[in-house]
């Protein structure tokens, strides 16, 4: 059971997601909240998997509270304000509900809220901070890490990419034994490797060297 609160300064929007919640299999609306420093004192004595967060609201809109108040939680943003999906998915969020919605677009976001916790626990996560927000990464999507200068890129296979300022080395260690470093500067998914060669490794169309000093090792840490 996903336990749930929600934060809107329109009641009559936490009304709706109140009624939907009550016809949903799988959910429980702990509280719903008008002020977000109210939510923040109840998050204080009490745990929650999910959160239906309002994107524009007075005080402190939706994204600053995901990105500076809230840790741990998962986040469904409902707004009447499409251009702030793109924004929201660069955090917790596992779905966007464009007001008004549906009870039926409503159920979707909640069973793709239970995929992601069943499929990808919080042990399964690695956290890191960019562009001033932190940002929880499931390690199997990503396919390499690369550094350079005082940042490092962290590469997915949509091609899309991560910028934090921190170490490669730092990085590391909090990413899973399945990971290893072939190059000063860059870091392999074991499992994302198609072939190694004597130079380099092949990651999808990606051909990336490996350091003279890594050679000897390197092989029995990528997973067949």
């Amino acid at each position: 059971m996903i336990t749930a609160i929600a934060i809107d300064d329109e009641p009559v929007a936490l009304e709706i997601i109140e009624s939907f919640s009550s016809e949903t299999n799988g959910i429980e609306l702990l509280s719903t909240f008008t002020s977000t420093m109210e939510a923040i004192a109840f998050l204080q004595d009490n745990e929650v998997d999910l959160i239906f967060l309002d994107i524009r609201m007075p005080a402190i809109t939706g994204l600053d509270f995901a990105q500076n108040i809230i840790r741990d939680q998962l986040f469904i943003f409902t707004t009447a304000y499409s251009e702030y999906a793109v924004e929201g998915f660069n955090l917790r969020a596992v779905d966007y509900l464009l007001k008004p919605f549906s009870l039926g677009r409503f159920q979707e976001a909640v069973s793709r809220a239970k995929d992601w916790i069943d499929k990808k626990p919080a042990a399964e996560f690695i956290t890191v901070r960019s562009d001033r927000a932190e940002v929880q990464i499931a390690p199997d999507s990503i396919t390499h890490v690369e550094s350079f200068d005082d940042h490092i890129f962290i590469h997915f296979e949509n091609e899309e990419s991560i910028k934090c300022r921190m170490p490669l080395k730092d990085l590391m260690k909090i990413l899973p034994e399945t990971f290893v470093r072939i190059h000063r500067s860059f870091v392999v998914n074991g499992k994302r490797v198609v072939t190694i060669r004597a130079n380099h490794v092949q990651i999808q169309n990606l051909q990336l060297p490996i350091g003279k000093t890594y050679r000897e090792t390197i092989a029995e840490f990528i997973l067949p």
